[in-house]
């Protein structure tokens, strides 16, 4: 489940998801953010949480993603996006953060 709801100079939005699992294992995942539009540059941040719990509500791993993005559309067919992320590496909750970074340009035909 999501929403969003536009304010006009900033743009909220949030969603839950849960998933079960045969041996009544859960994942819980959570996120929200928000975005910022500046005509042809729009600036976004979002955390998102990822809980596995297993059994009676005993969570095993608790993750926690930051998200950093940049988008900028030169004209209507043409963007360019940067984006960055502050993630866990994957194993156990307490494992070292990993930078993760993306520029992506986009052109439409």
């Amino acid at each position: 489940m999501s929403a969003s709801y536009d304010l006009g100079m900033v743009k909220l939005s949030a969603g839950y998801q849960t998933i079960s699992y045969n041996d009544n294992a859960k994942n819980k995942q959570t996120v929200v953010g928000f975005s910022v539009p500046m005509g042809a540059l729009a600036l976004d941040a979002a955390v998102a949480t990822n809980d596995q719990v297993i059994g009676a509500g005993q969570i095993q791993a608790q993750k926690k993603v930051v998200v950093y993005a940049a988008n900028y559309a030169p004209s209507k067919r043409t963007s360019v996006n940067f984006s960055t992320a502050n993630a866990p590496t994957q194993g156990l909750a307490a494992s070292a953060a990993q930078a993760q970074y993306l520029l992506k340009t986009a052109h439409s035909f």
